[in-house]
């Protein structure tokens, strides 16, 4: 869709500032807009937006220093492997404290729930009813050596779905660098929204995490949702624009055949993408 000049600002906002944007950096707002716009110059606006938010500048994170090589871990189907991490936040006004992660390997979607505690029964539950009830059980699922992930609850759960349960070395318990960097983009996404206080960042997550679920990871070149359902989600900016689909099948079963062809196509891609980028780790 070309669009004038007076609704360049609108755009940016929804894609970029609003929290289904999640203040993203230049290539994946660049990525969010192209692929639904065109402008004359829309490159630069997205580059000089960007440079010039203010919650992106005040807000940034501060340069990380240099550690060993994380280890890669490899996948070669959405969810084949999954990886259960806990972020210690402070203490929201609904008593939260805590956010359990779960995140695919593959695809690189990524769950997040507010927790008041994360003992094992709590754990249990969340991946029973939040994650295994959606998606299936994984084939391996991996985390650090938390008393709650190491608890004979999580092992016999394991057990009774067929799971290999996997855990962090002792000597290098930031091994896993999916999770690592999957942490700092949602506390970095969630501090440019959180007030002052910063009790109120449960209010934002599932917005946060639509933001980067619909945002193209740098790994595999796609966004998570699409990689998962063979289609982009639907913003509501898609819905105020009345942008298409890009669907035109005139049945199920012409959409499913569809489908199956966009997974084949997105799966070769993301396995070539996923091997070069654990090359360069």
């Amino acid at each position: 869709m070309v669009v004038p000049r007076k609704l360049v600002n609108e755009i940016l906002y929804n894609l970029h500032t609003s929290p289904l944007g999640g203040h993203l950096g230049v290539s994946k707002t660049f990525g969010k807009v192209s692929e639904r716009f065109y402008w004359f110059g829309m490159r630069r606006d997205v580059e000089n937006y960007v440079a010039n938010c203010v919650e992106c500048v005040t807000r940034k994170n501060p340069s990380r220093t240099a550690k060993a090589p994380l280890q890669p871990h490899y996948s070669g189907a959405p969810f084949e492997k999954i990886a259960i991490d806990i972020l210690e936040v402070p203490m929201s006004d609904q008593g939260n404290r805590f956010i359990v992660v779960i995140g695919d390997y593959f695809s690189k979607w990524a769950e997040a729930f507010p927790l008041k505690n994360h003992t094992a029964p709590v754990i249990a539950e969340i991946l029973i009813d939040q994650f295994i009830s959606r998606f299936g059980a994984p084939f391996q699922l991996h985390s650090d050596q938390g008393p709650e992930f190491e608890s004979r609850l999580i092992s016999e759960l394991c057990k009774l779905l067929g799971i290999d349960k996997t855990r962090t070395t002792t000597y290098h318990p930031q091994s896993d660098g999916q999770v690592e960097r999957f942490n700092r983009t949602l506390l970095s996404m969630l501090s440019k929204y959180v007030k002052e206080n910063q009790r109120d960042w449960d209010v934002h997550l599932q917005k946060v995490m639509m933001g980067y679920r619909t945002s193209e990871h740098e790994s595999t070149k796609f966004s998570p949702a699409y990689v998962l359902f063979g289609r982009e989600l639907r913003l509501p900016l898609d819905v105020q624009y009345q942008l298409p689909d890009g669907s035109t099948a005139k049945n199920a079963s012409e959409y499913v055949t569809r489908t199956k062809e966009r997974f084949l196509q997105a799966y070769e891609v993301v396995r070539e993408n996923l091997g070069l980028s654990q090359k360069k780790q």
